[in-house]
């Protein structure tokens, strides 16, 4: 009966197909719906006295040319006379010895090599051979629980394990998580085995730096069993559960199935050993996955925040080994970067629910991949149970299956090849959710797609941009050429063309497109043609303009997306054997707090980054601290802003020395100001003499009428000398050139780093144990924070620390005290310094000193930066209670008042009358004794008047 059956739907396909064939036309089958062999199609030839059973020619020579032109090398006829022997006494047909298999070279359409020959007349008919599929189309696994894992039917995947099942291969896929439970009764058939360890034997039998890690690690109790802990239920239950989507033992009449259909699933906990809900150990987890042979990792965990150098180098590193990280995008319905998800390298994925539009709780955004199901899904839980669970954490590991079975599939791939098949044959959902066009990645998985189709994959490996002056910072009114750098992961692609789009109004695209005639598959290329556009005069600084790459083929089209800083906040100096980042807000180093993706931190001779954060502290007591440092959370406190035309400028060479900086920033956004205007410059050479050190002059402007007192100025460095253990760094001062410095008394690289004072002027310098290790001062360490208490202590206390380590270290060195008159200025000049040794520091700092008298005379700029117009601006805060502060500008000195009044025009208080310089200034007033109610508040210059609202609410 089945073959019965089986032979009435090859007829019946026949019929379908020729029935309405008139002579000479044969049209062509729908490439999408209809599977065919590759490069062979079937011949029937008209009876001719020269075929043989087995040819490269014909002897036809009108026919033989076609074959040749077509790069037909052998036929071979279908029906030998084996195949006929079952005929016994029977006649065999005349026509099966005209019917044969040819087989070509290239990469042509098997229904255009058809075509081409089926008008000859020596030719009856040439057509593909077609792949025909079982009257049951899909695979569909027998599990008890299948039905209720609505997800698959979307994903096809039946179709696609149709084609390919993890079973069928030796794919090792890992599942980062908080613990997966290696017993459970449909996972342990699945379960990763380390052939190389022996189990119990207490011995590292492989050498890999784990004791009987047969089943996989644990991180959080350091033992071979990778099963989550009883002290974190949540953990334990999530790894089981992404684990069970993954590879939950397929076809076993139980439970659930998992995506790979029965790959390896190597579990590797990671969960930290006490806190629910807590990864602690991912990137080690990472790492020993990728180093274990698994080439599909799953992580459905992050954070926000930060990027970390160290979590990144794990990344590149695990990808150079050939596996892929695939990520959760996170579960805060944001745009904002999301670790590991948003890391260069790894594989994206959000959530999408059971109708393709976005989960309500799905990240988003231009870093996202793929999209995945995420809601409402069922996998293992603990204790051989079952459970349903929403969130990226769900999308995550069912797209990690499929890139499993692309991988199967296509062992020779790499593991970011296998994810880039993956992307782009996932199905478009963008027109379902308008409002995330091009923010959920190409779509949404498809695992027949994956396995079934073949695609380009062409991605921005980098840019590069040349503006108009060369300066390499993006300024306002500036044209911007930009130049892209490629690579094509899968399938060659021809005539590609590469259109630049942005929807930021601070930018105009004013050349679109470039184009490649073609590019191979892995080919990387760095193209000579570019595309252009300018910057608004109006553009914020600091502004990250984003933009989009639609990438277009023949029968392909895809989209990249990068972004570049507009004004940036930062200048990279890398001109001598100093690299260092400075900033015009007031930190070094890094930009951002616990963000390495901007900044180079701090380089001696182009080798290893040793500094965690660099930053200035400035304060007149302990209520009084405005500061770049980190605070008492994970935060870093951001207490300057950009003065009015104070973009950071870098000229290379500068007036004075071969690359120069120079900014503004005040102290506006501190809790309790003290009005400070600082103009920060810096100054490197290149000549030997003189390229091991950086000068950094700070120009202090008071803001106030009044005088300025008791003020310090600091600097304060985290540093990080051993890339391994930062546990052997110390601290140290040379109080003779007022030098601060740190090195590694360990395996570190040597370098010695050092902060001098070079200006005249008394110095504080406070050596810091980050922990909480130095048991002679244990209410100090930035372990908890760093108070402003802290801050004030370090600014101003003296040289009484001067000595702290082996241990995780910092430091800050502070001039001061210093009484700064109203309107007036004060210099503060220091060194920023390496070498090799301290002798190599220490005379690096000597040479510094003697450039700073060489250039001192014709670099004291004592002037304030004076406002072209006259301004008053909106009170800050608010509304306000009681106190607010109120800031205005003076292009010329003489008599000014500041006076309050009622929305009626009565006089409520004056803040102040009397003469006032040139300059911005800040005054507040204290409402202590008025009620709530909206006021005036007047500035009165010469013959100019300015008036605006303010709200007082108690």
């Amino acid at each position: 009966m089945i073959k019965n059956t089986a032979a009435f739907l090859f007829i019946m396909i026949t019929v379908v197909t020729f029935s309405n064939v008139s002579a000479g036309y044969h049209p062509r089958p729908d490439l999408k719906n209809v599977d065919v062999v590759p490069n062979m199609i079937i011949i029937k030839f008209r009876p001719a006295p020269s075929l043989q059973k087995s040819m490269t020619t014909t002897g036809i020579a009108a026919i033989d040319r076609i074959l040749h032109d077509n790069g037909i090398t052998k036929m071979e006829r279908v029906f030998n006379d084996q195949s006929m022997a079952a005929l016994k006494k029977k006649a065999k047909p005349a026509w099966t010895d005209q019917i044969y298999f040819a087989y070509y070279d290239g990469g042509a359409s098997p229904f255009e090599v058809s075509e081409n020959l089926s008008g000859n007349p020596a030719v009856e008919y040439a057509e593909p051979k077609y792949l025909n599929r079982l009257a049951q189309d899909t695979r569909v696994p027998n599990d008890s629980l299948y039905s209720q894992q609505t997800f698959f039917p979307l994903i096809k995947a039946p179709e696609a394990w149709q084609l390919t099942r993890g079973e069928q291969g030796s794919l090792v896929i890992a599942v980062i998580d908080g613990g997966t439970q290696i017993i459970h009764p449909d996972l342990s058939a699945n379960i990763w085995t380390n052939v190389n360890e022996i189990p119990g034997n207490d011995v590292d039998d492989d050498h890999n730096g784990y004791t009987d890690d047969v089943y996989g690690w644990n991180f959080a109790d350091n033992s071979g069993n990778p099963t989550g802990l009883p002290a974190t239920p949540l953990n334990a239950n999530h790894g089981t559960h992404t684990g069970g989507l993954i590879s939950a033992v397929t076809d076993n009449h139980r439970g659930t199935a998992g995506t790979s259909w029965n790959a390896r699933l190597m579990a590797v906990n990671t969960s930290d050993p006490v806190t629910d809900n807590t990864i602690r150990f991912g990137y080690e987890g990472i790492w020993y996955a990728a180093t274990n042979g698994a080439s599909v990792i799953s992580c459905s965990w992050g954070r926000g925040g930060g990027a970390s150098q160290f979590e990144q180098e794990v990344i590149d590193s695990t990808t150079a080994l050939g596996a892929v990280v695939v990520a959760a995008a996170g579960n805060g319905s944001s745009n904002q970067s999301f670790y590991p998800a948003s890391y260069n390298h790894v594989f994206s994925v959000a959530a999408t629910d059971n109708s393709d539009k976005k989960a309500s709780f799905s990240n988003f955004g231009t870093t996202v991949d793929v999209s995945s199901p995420g809601t409402s899904i069922l996998s293992t839980y603990n204790f051989g149970n079952y459970g349903i669970a929403s969130g990226t954490s769900m999308a995550c590991p069912i797209a990690a299956g499929i890139v499993g079975l692309v991988k199967t599939a296509h062992p020779a791939w790499s593991g970011v090849q296998a994810a880039e098949q993956v992307r782009v044959t996932s199905d478009k959902i963008d027109a379902l959710n308008p409002s995330f066009t091009g923010l959920l990645g190409h779509g949404r998985v498809n695992a027949y797609r994956a396995l079934s189709e073949t695609h380009p994959s062409i991605r921005l490996t980098g840019v590069r941009y040349e503006d108009s002056d060369q300066d390499g910072i993006i300024e306002r009114g500036e044209n911007v050429k930009v130049y892209f750098e490629i690579i094509n992961y899968l399938a060659a692609a021809s005539n590609i063309t590469l259109t630049l789009t942005s929807g930021d109004e601070n930018v105009t695209v004013t050349s679109a497109q470039v184009t490649i005639p073609q590019i191979g598959s892995m080919e990387e290329q760095s193209l000579s043609a570019y595309t252009e556009f300018t910057v608004s005069s109006g553009a914020p600084s600091g502004h990250r303009a984003i933009f989009s790459v639609n990438i277009t083929g023949d029968n392909y089209q895809d989209r990249d997306h990068f972004d570049l800083m507009i004004m940036p906040n930062f200048v990279n100096s890398e001109i001598n054997n100093i690299q260092t980042t400075v900033t015009n807000t007031g930190r070094i180093g890094f930009p951002i707090f616990n963000d390495v993706t901007e900044g180079l931190g701090f380089h001696y001779e182009f080798g290893p980054n040793l500094l965690f954060e660099g930053a200035i502290i400035t304060g007149t007591s302990v209520n009084q601290i405005s500061n770049a440092a980190r605070g008492q959370d994970v935060e870093s406190d951001q207490d300057f802003t950009i003065s009015v035309d104070g973009d950071i400028q870098s000229d290379t060479p500068g007036s004075v020395s071969d690359m120069q900086t120079s900014c503004l920033f005040e102290d506006t956004q501190s809790d309790n100001p003290m009005y400070i205007r600082i103009k920060q410059e810096s100054f490197a050479w290149k000549n030997a003499s003189d390229g091991d050190f950086i000068l950094l002059k700070y120009t202090v402007y008071n803001l106030n009428p009044s005088d300025l007192t008791n003020f310090h100025f600091g600097l304060f460095f985290d540093w990080d000398l051993d890339e391994t253990s930062y546990d052997t760094n110390v601290a140290d001062w040379d109080a003779t050139r007022k030098m601060g410095y740190a090195y590694d008394n360990g395996s570190g690289p040597g370098t010695y780093a050092g902060v001098a004072l070079l200006s005249p002027g008394d110095v504080s310098y406070r050596a810091i144990y980050n922990d909480e290790n130095d048991p002679s001062r244990p209410e100090w360490g930035l372990y908890d924070g760093f108070s402003d208490q802290e801050k004030w202590q370090s600014i101003s206390g003296g040289t009484v620390v001067t000595k702290a380590g082996p241990a995780d270290i910092s430091f800050v060195l502070a001039a001061g005290p210093f009484d700064i008159p109203g309107s007036g200025s004060q210099i503060i000049t220091f060194v920023l310094a390496a070498g090799e040794n301290l002798a190599g520091l220490q005379t690096h700092v000597d040479a510094a000193a003697a450039k700073w008298q060489e250039i001192l005379p014709t670099d004291v700029d004592p002037a304030p930066h004076t406002p072209l117009v006259f301004n008053l601006e909106q009170n800050y805060p608010n509304p306000f209670n009681p106190v607010t502060r109120i800031a205005f500008s003076l292009p010329e000195s003489g008599h000014a008042e500041l006076k309050i009044y009622s929305l009626t025009g009565e006089l409520v208080a004056t803040v102040y009358a009397g003469e006032m310089n040139a300059g911005r200034h800040v005054l507040s007033w204290d409402a202590g004794g008025y009620a709530s109610g909206v006021y005036l508040y007047r500035l009165s210059a010469g013959n100019k008047v300015l008036t605006r609202k303010m709200v007082l609410l108690r």
